[in-house]
């Protein structure tokens, strides 16, 4: 008797030392969904939501896969916060299944390729601390509606929204945005239609208006 619950008792240890080890090792799996992406920057995965926190620039990823693209396919959601100043190259490439994107105020720049191949996302909507997109920024976002690109960015790359059937959106009609659109051929609307909007847009018509009939009597 004594035998057989000595026995009884050693599997019975083993089978929680086990227990306990796995559960170590998925503690520790967890753990590692989280790192740095910048100098006061760091990252979080965490039940398919990628947060990105701190302050300053993020890494650009030219040379080395962004340290989250191992779990490229378990992110469905990207919130930036404010404090991030920019996102840097290759940064969320093919993360397939992203569907919902924040990003916060603070950020200066998108750069080149950020959300190409992002298959699933719908919508970007920049903030208005944006001067500059990169090159390709949303390529290959076929999913992709639209983007807003406020009247703060300056510099757009070129092809930033190949391989999609996108338009661009402002609020102004008096932007960057909306020359960089006739410029390649893609639709722009504005944003919204608001009461300034419209006054914007009588101003912008009676402006045209104005130009057209001075240049009948100077070319007279």
């Amino acid at each position: 008797m004594k035998k057989s619950f000595k026995k009884f008792l050693a599997v019975f240890l083993s089978a929680v030392l086990l227990l306990s080890v796995f559960s170590v090792g998925a503690y520790a799996t967890e753990e590692e969904k989280s790192g740095k992406c910048g100098t006061n920057l760091t990252w979080t995965l965490n039940d398919g939501l990628l947060l990105i926190s701190g302050t300053g620039d993020m890494t650009s990823f030219l040379l080395t896969s962004a340290p989250w693209s191992e779990y490229a396919e378990e992110i469905e959601s990207l919130v930036i916060d404010e404090g991030v100043t920019s996102i840097g190259n290759f940064a969320f490439k093919d993360c397939v299944n992203l569907e919902k994107v924040k990003i916060g105020k603070g950020v200066e720049m998108v750069s080149g390729s950020a959300f190409s191949g992002c298959a699933s996302v719908k919508e970007i909507k920049l903030p208005d601390t944006v001067t500059l997109i990169g090159n390709n920024a949303f390529k290959g976002c076929t999913e992709l509606e639209f983007v807003h690109i406020p009247s703060s960015v300056t510099t757009i790359g070129s092809n930033i929204l190949e391989g999609t059937n996108a338009y661009i959106c402002s609020e102004s009609i008096e932007c960057y945005a909306k020359t960089y659109a006739e410029e390649n051929g893609l639709v722009f609307q504005t944003c919204k239609v608001t009461f300034n909007a419209i006054i914007e847009y009588v101003g912008y018509v009676l402006k045209q208006l104005l130009m057209f009939i001075a240049s009948l009597f100077l070319g007279a």
